[in-house]
């Protein structure tokens, strides 16, 4: 079970032990409901009703106060919490959810719950529909928070890595950008070369 927590903009998963809470929460706001329902019914006859009338009218009330109490008893009941937990966990089930968790292509999830899109490097805050459960241990920082220091020293990794072809570099950048979007390819990738010349540190950025 899932449940999407607003705070944290992810769906996270609920043990057993948060069901049941949760189940508790309801149980006692439903008490509260029924405690209100039966503080708020009007227990004297209006006065136009004839005594036979009267009299069916408070058989009607008692019925009626006897119907909130037992339900009241039996949500308040252990037995009745369980019951309400199985009913909620049967009808509530949606085992497609699981099919459609975690799989938004060209979304990746970011700390302080943002998003950014692959193909547009648009961000923006997540939210419910983008169903995402994780969230990736990495701060976005805008380009034009970058100073020239940070751009000559990435771009000095990056050439000498890639030998300053500049063509190859920008085929690089999209396809380690497709490493991120989820998507399936034919396509593999072999970088070939001696030790020591960035090869792990280009991929170990991905992780």
């Amino acid at each position: 079970a899932f449940m999407w927590d607003q705070g944290e903009k992810l769906w996270l998963k609920m043990s057993s032990h948060l069901i049941m809470t949760e189940a508790c929460s309801s149980s006692r706001f439903l008490i509260r409901a029924c405690n209100h329902a039966s503080d708020s019914i009007n227990r004297v006859p209006p006065p136009e009703l004839s005594p036979k009338d009267s009299k069916a009218w408070i058989k009607d009330l008692e019925t009626t106060d006897k119907g909130i109490k037992s339900f009241r008893d039996a949500i308040q009941s252990v037995r009745g919490m369980r019951d309400m937990y199985s009913v909620g966990h049967k009808n509530l089930r949606d085992d497609g959810f699981l099919e459609l968790i975690n799989r938004q292509h060209d979304l990746l999830p970011l700390k302080e719950g943002l998003v950014i899109d692959l193909a547009t490097a648009a961000v923006r805050p997540r939210v419910k529909t983008d169903l995402f459960s994780f969230e990736c241990p990495v701060e976005y920082i805008p380009l034009e928070s970058w100073t020239k220091e940070d751009k000559d020293l990435l771009g000095k990794f990056v050439g000498e890595i890639y030998m300053q072809d500049d063509e190859y570099i920008n085929y690089k950048r999209v396809k380690l950008g497709s490493y991120l979007s989820g998507r399936k390819s034919r396509e593999f990738d072999m970088d070939c070369g001696g030790g020591k010349n960035g090869k792990s540190s280009i991929y170990a950025a991905l992780d």
